[in-house]
């Protein structure tokens, strides 16, 4: 039994396997799934990939009248093999072209031995890259130390401490950059009481019977409102937040 024999028994068996036998097959499946070269050489003498393909091209052509396909492309394959320098990957040209299994040859295989493995080809596993296989070690690491408390955070500047501090003579509290004048012209003429549900940041209880612009707790601006959903701000009268779109009521 030569090599084309012996991919012509491996396409039928995987075929039924498949339940593919009765169905036209692709030159795609034959090389690919059906009868791949790794497989192929499971079953005797194939000894390069070349004589595979040589004898795969053979097989498609037409050869011996084990599979019928596409004149035109059998025409060609047989041309090219018996060219002097015959390109044998040109059979991959007609992947997606149909074929059928010879019903004589197929009983023929049928009827002898079909102890065959099946199993697919291991996959080939590329060597990992020489970088890989020392892993870096870890940086070391600094002893654990205690963990101290988070500073607090700076109590914000009452938006009226500039006034003051300008008519005592003093510098203005602001930050650098930022004229006291434009400060103050954002900060809301009557300072507001919040009610009772406390502080809308923090949660936190607000002193009751005094006027309080900052939460005593965490610090936030009591006078400006913010978007539930980002936390931006939103002035007097907008009906949503421009930030992300959220409803401000």
């Amino acid at each position: 039994m030569d090599a084309l024999d012996l991919i012509f028994r491996r396409l039928v068996l995987a075929a039924r396997a498949a339940g593919a036998l009765e169905r036209p097959l692709t030159v795609g499946e034959i090389l690919e799934t059906f009868v791949p070269y790794a497989a192929a050489r499971r079953d005797g003498p194939i000894p390069t990939h070349d004589d595979y393909l040589q004898a795969v091209t053979e097989l498609i052509a037409g050869e011996r009248a084990l599979i019928f396909g596409d004149d035109l492309m059998q025409d060609d394959l047989k041309a090219e093999l018996a060219s002097p320098n015959p390109d044998l990957t040109v059979v991959r040209t007609y992947a997606q072209t149909k074929v059928r299994l010879s019903t004589e040859g197929v009983q023929r295989v049928l009827a002898g031995d079909t102890t065959i493995d099946l199993r697919p080809p291991t996959p080939f596993s590329p060597r990992p890259a020489q970088a890989a296989a020392a892993p870096a070690s870890p940086a070391p690491s600094s002893p654990p130390s205690a963990s101290a408390p988070p500073a607090p955070a700076p109590a914000p500047v009452a938006r009226g401490a500039n006034a003051a501090a300008e008519a005592a003579g003093g510098e203005p509290t602001t930050s650098p950059g930022r004229s006291g004048a434009l400060f103050e012209a954002f900060s809301p003429a009557v300072e507001t009481v919040p009610d009772d549900s406390g502080c809308p940041y923090c949660a936190q209880p607000i002193p009751d019977g005094r006027t309080v612009r900052f939460c005593p707790s965490c610090g936030q601006d009591l006078r400006v409102r913010r978007c539930a959903g980002c936390s931006a701000e939103i002035e007097s009268g907008w009906k949503f937040c421009i930030t992300c779109g959220r409803s401000a009521r």
